[in-house]
């Protein structure tokens, strides 16, 4: 248990270490987050051309599904455009493993290099993506139409089928096995063996971003409402403005340390749970080879 804990702490050092040191894991979710934004909106114009009343009605569905007013047609439309998007961040998830894994492995390789070897394991990871987000659409909507009963059974589903996949795109890209079944299963193993490993580090990393948010909104709410006392708009808006800037930073920043957190834990697993092993190859990746040896040599 203790070594463990040992463990885990290193872990959690480690996985801010890289994220504050990779800049491309920073550039590659900037260009993510922007990838995201703009095919949601493009989503959200195409249905608004197709059917201009069709957000009124999503909300008048929320609030009381019913087919006559919301059409079945539309529903699976919208289950089409959530798949594709769901399928393009799964590929956009795998891309930063396969970065976040170069330099963990102290073979950090350029975004050219990574595409490359992302395209030979694209098959595999489209098959898996595009299982997991078809799971994921099919919950969500039982989530939203089942009965109370129906939609905790949907919800839990949901959560064990993102915990049970965990490390399946890191076996995937590994070459491991091709199957997403298969890679999943192994993820299941890969779980259970750093189980305990896993709940500390992602429990002190949102720990740690949480704290990150109510700074934000702290600062936000206290500067706005010095700015709305002496009714000075411009501090206002560039209050509000910074707020934003921050959250987009947050955000950025919650993708690198998700990113890093499950590359490294796969990592360790890799290394039969070897912590020293593990924190070796990235010390190593961090300072010179030479000075990395004199360290481990004592």
């Amino acid at each position: 248990m203790k070594a463990r804990l040992i463990a885990s702490k290193n872990l959690f050092l480690l996985v801010w270490n890289i994220s504050r040191r990779d800049c491309r894991l920073y550039v590659f979710a900037l260009a993510q987050l922007f990838c995201s934004f703009l095919f949601a909106a493009v989503i959200i114009i195409l249905l608004s051309l197709w059917q201009p009343d069709i957000w009124d009605k999503l909300f008048t569905y929320l609030a009381a599904p019913d087919l006559v007013t919301f059409p079945l047609l539309t529903l699976v439309v919208f289950a089409i455009f959530g798949l594709v998007l769901f399928i393009i961040s799964h590929l956009f998830d795998a891309f930063a493993l396969a970065l976040a894994l170069g330099t963990i492995r102290n073979s950090p390789k350029s975004f050219t290099h990574t595409y490359q070897y992302f395209a030979i394991r694209f098959w595999p990871l489209l098959q898996f993506s595009t299982l997991s987000s078809t799971i994921g659409v099919a919950l969500s909507a039982l989530e939203n139409n089942a009965s109370w009963l129906g939609s905790l059974g949907a919800r839990l589903g949901h959560g064990s089928w993102n915990l049970a996949s965990t490390f399946a795109l890191p076996i995937l890209l590994d070459g491991t096995t091709d199957n997403p079944f298969a890679a999943t299963k192994l993820s299941i193993k890969a779980l259970t063996a750093s189980f305990g490993e896993n709940i500390i580090v992602r429990g002190a990393n949102t720990f740690v971003l949480g704290l990150l948010i109510t700074i934000i909104l702290l600062v936000g709410i206290f500067g706005t409402s010095l700015a709305f006392l002496y009714t000075n708009m411009v501090i206002v808006v560039l209050m509000a403005s910074i707020s934003i800037l921050m959250f987009c930073a947050l955000l950025i920043l919650s993708l690198v340390v998700k990113t890093v957190t499950t590359a490294l834990l796969y990592e360790y697993v890799v290394k039969n749970n070897n912590e020293l092993e593990v924190h070796k190859l990235v010390f190593e990746s961090m300072i010179t080879h030479k000075r990395a040896a004199k360290v481990f040599a004592h």
